[in-house]
């Protein structure tokens, strides 16, 4: 499966994570918040050595050249804007699907306990 996506004059292609790598991530962004581009700022706000970056940039090339931290600086100079639409696009496509399963799940589990308190509060 190959999901590119077109950003100016540069081409990302990306690629699934392994299923435990992607499990990881999932969780990792789940716990954090429902909305699973909070979470991800969240993450990346506190990666300041970028490997949870590089991490999920691995899975991605740019123009055909795969990504890493030895040529981070290299592939985004100049285009800072491209780094965050890259990473939510990682997101999309290696996690959409877990993070709705994980919402929905936790929200059958927290659901009945919210409108049980809710019946509490009001008598």
């Amino acid at each position: 499966m190959e999901n590119t996506k077109k950003i100016d004059d540069n081409v990302y292609t990306v690629t699934p994570f392994l299923a435990t790598v992607g499990y990881r991530l999932g969780r990792r962004i789940a716990a954090l918040s429902t909305n699973p581009f909070t979470a991800l700022d969240k993450l990346i706000e506190s990666d300041e050595d970028l490997s949870l970056t590089c991490q999920l940039l691995s899975v991605v090339m740019q123009d055909g050249k795969a990504i890493n931290k030895s040529n981070f600086d290299v592939c985004f100079d100049g285009k800072l804007s491209h780094i965050p639409i890259v990473l939510a696009y990682v997101v999309e496509v290696n996690l959409s699907s877990f993070l709705a399963t994980a919402q929905d799940e936790f929200l059958k589990v927290v659901k009945p306990i919210l409108e049980k308190l809710e019946k509490e509060m009001k008598n």
